[in-house]
């Protein structure tokens, strides 16, 4: 239970737990999913667009915390995105055109 609070705090997240997830706004909703799912501390993270549904300064943020959190916890991020721009900031960028592998390219470390 504290490392779900200390996780929550980390996302300005502190009322989540007497707060109903479904009344929280599109950005709030994201974090405590991406929360919820790093408090376990898993190896492999798996991200389906991750920021496709937010306004472009909520995504920024969401993404900032994404990549931060991930590279704390030494967690490997799979993330599949149509932004070019998310892509971007990735180690590795794996392009897809109708379900074949067209591009893998790997980012400068």
């Amino acid at each position: 239970m504290m490392q779900r609070r200390r996780c929550w705090a980390k996302w300005a997240l502190a009322t989540a737990t007497t707060t109903i997830q479904r009344s929280f706004r599109g950005g709030e909703q994201q974090r405590v999913a991406l929360a919820r799912a790093l408090v376990a501390k898993p190896a492999m993270l798996l991200a389906d667009e991750p920021t496709g549904n937010l306004d472009a300064t909520t995504g920024s943020q969401i993404s900032d915390l994404l990549f931060e959190m991930t590279e704390r916890q030494g967690a490997t991020l799979i993330m599949v995105t149509h932004e070019r721009s998310l892509a971007a900031a990735c180690h590795r960028i794996v392009t897809m055109t109708d379900g074949r592998i067209v591009e893998d390219q790997r980012q400068a470390a």
